[in-house]
């Protein structure tokens, strides 16, 4: 007998936590030999490799589910004999055991799009049989037989999974947040809480400082000191509930990085290149909604240095590098944005192709001449590509722009840098989270703006002589150094001018550019409200935010009007 959600004893919930908890146990079985890999054999990690399989057959047992508990049946007695040194481990079972992870988890999904029960197509069936058969083979060998053959595993029935479409979005197989409450110095325990509790609970806080805004507006209307003190409490309680409900949304990247071994092992082997991944900042902390936006664009990036950026073992041996490649993927903190990078120590851009291919595509004119970092972005235009091959892995080009717009969607920038025979590092820098953001707020004739305060340098207020040197003059000397200016109305299309009091200095990456604003209102607690489709094209507004007394406010895209004033600046 099959069990399924129709029986009286199998609920829903109870099924989607088995789905939960056996992806949760196939990922520390992968981290687990892929550490074996790069590290040799150690005990811990075979044993929690025993154990995910251990446990996804007990709990498919409690469902009765025949299929998957037999094939982890003898999934866990390959295991146990590797456990007890009757098989030794090797690069070919780690292969194969790989493999078996991934289809675990194919029989998992299925069980689930098909409401609870086995319903495994006749394609499904099959791989699993063709797997079986492998293990077996394993299970009747020693060691001395095992040194000697090599089972070949049938190509045709476990399909290499080469393909990534970024305009597909992926299953995501994370649908819940830790959250650690210390108990003692030394003990902690961990809560598990679906994500869209935690959304709803983001939602409400934001709501929360939306009223008391408005409150607060109405108590300085009021003018009575008691309430003005309680409303001074309210506010600092509110602002303490948020930084902590923020904070039950941010993951450590190191969970997503591990997961990219994976990746680079198998592109590794099947490309003939030895490759090491290096991981660093595994511990910077990120918005767990932008973790799960920007995995794509990653591993898009990361196939993108492995297939096109990295050379193969003799064309290194043949320039005098070493035969192993290392791929760097880096996270730090800047302000309150996150850094992440992707640096290869491989062929790099060749700029000069790169400059023929966008003259040959009419992309720019003969004459033109651009800065480095100008001419790089250029592979990030739709369909660019300098590969004489196309490759069904990647593309230099071929999907970048995806990977751009995916990341401006996540009001983050992306950078590349290169020299030619040395290798490139991409840059991407993405805000921490994207519900709530402390802002600074301005005012243009009687409109209300918000500047990212994590943006914002300083402001100055000009004397007389500065403001006619204004004028006529499109930058100020700041202590010795030229800071171009941006009359924010002007660029909104205002019909009066600024009356050029006030500068507020913003900066992001290496710019830095002074907006010119009529008036200066202070911090604002922001809660970011997305912006309507007939607004999308706006340029210059990230979004908007509702204020205290009902109205809008609509928040400045910082690094869009940095990359507009440093384009007027080549030009001029």
């Amino acid at each position: 007998m099959v069990a399924s959600l129709e029986d009286d004893l199998i609920s829903e919930d109870m099924v989607y936590m088995f789905h939960a908890e056996s992806l949760e146990l196939l990922e520390n079985m992968e981290d687990s030999l892929i550490n074996i890999q790069d590290n040799g054999v150690d005990k811990e990690s075979i044993n929690a490799i025993f154990r995910a399989a251990h446990s996804i057959k007990g709990g498919a047992g409690m469902f009765d589910f025949s299929i998957l508990i037999e094939f982890s049946h003898i999934v866990e007695n390959l295991l146990d004999k590797i456990r007890n040194n009757d098989i030794e481990i090797n690069n070919n079972i780690i292969t194969i055991l790989l493999k078996v992870k991934d289809h675990l988890g194919t029989l998992i999904d299925s069980i689930i799009e098909n409401n609870g029960k086995e319903l495994y197509d006749d394609e499904l069936k099959n791989k699993t049989m063709a797997f079986k058969q492998i293990l077996q083979e394993y299970l009747k060998q020693d060691k001395k037989v095992q040194e000697q053959s090599k089972v070949e595993e049938p190509k045709k029935d476990i399909p290499k999974n080469n393909k990534i479409d970024l305009d597909k979005k992926n299953i995501n197989r994370n649908e819940d947040i830790n959250i650690t409450t210390k108990i003692t110095p030394n003990k902690s325990t961990t809560l598990k809480v679906e994500s869209k509790t935690v959304d709803s609970l983001i939602n409400l806080i934001g709501e929360m400082v939306i009223s008391t805004a408005n409150v607060v507006e109405h108590s300085i209307r009021i003018n009575d000191k008691d309430l003005n003190e309680s409303v001074h409490q309210l506010s600092k309680m509110i602002e303490e509930l948020r930084e902590i409900s923020m904070k039950t949304r941010l993951v450590a990247v190191g969970d997503t990085f591990t997961r990219y071994k994976r990746v680079v092992r198998d592109l590794s082997e099947s490309l003939d290149k030895d490759i090491e991944l290096v991981i660093e900042g595994s511990e910077t902390k990120l918005d767990k909604t932008v973790i799960e936006k920007i995995s794509d664009p990653l591993i898009h990036l990361i196939r993108n240095s492995i297939d096109h950026g990295i050379e193969t073992i003799q064309e290194r041996t043949n320039k005098g590098k070493n035969k192993k490649a290392i791929l760097k993927l880096k996270a730090s903190n800047e302000s309150n944005s996150v850094l992440i990078q992707i640096t290869d120590d491989g062929r790099g851009l060749d700029k000069d192709k790169i400059l023929e291919k966008a003259i040959q595509k009419g992309l720019i004119s003969n004459n033109k001449k651009l800065q480095d970092y100008e001419i790089y972005n250029l592979i990030m235009q739709a369909g660019f590509s300098t590969a004489n091959h196309i490759s069904n892995i990647s593309g230099r080009g071929v999907g970048m722009d995806v990977v751009k717009r995916n990341i401006e969607e996540l009001r983050g920038t992306i950078e590349i840098n290169s020299v030619k025979d040395k290798g490139m590092m991409v840059t991407i820098r993405l805000p921490l989270t994207l519900a709530i953001i402390d802002g600074f707020m301005i005012k243009l004739e009687d409109d209300f703006y918000i500047i990212p305060l994590d943006m914002l340098l300083e402001c100055i207020e000009l004397t007389k002589d500065v403001k006619e040197f204004v004028e006529v003059n499109h930058f100020i000397n700041l202590r010795d150094s030229v800071l171009p200016l941006l009359d924010l109305k002007e660029f909104f299309g205002y019909k009066s001018t600024s009356n050029k009091e006030n500068i507020v200095i913003v900066n992001f990456g290496t710019l830095r550019v002074g907006l010119i604003v009529d008036e200066l209102l202070g911090e604002f607690q922001t809660v970011i409200k997305p912006i309507g489709k007939i607004f999308q094209n706006l340029k210059g507004i990230s979004g908007a935010t509702i204020l205290g007394n009902g109205k809008v406010a609509l928040i400045l895209d910082i690094p869009l009007l940095l990359r507009y004033i440093n384009k007027q600046k080549l030009k001029g």
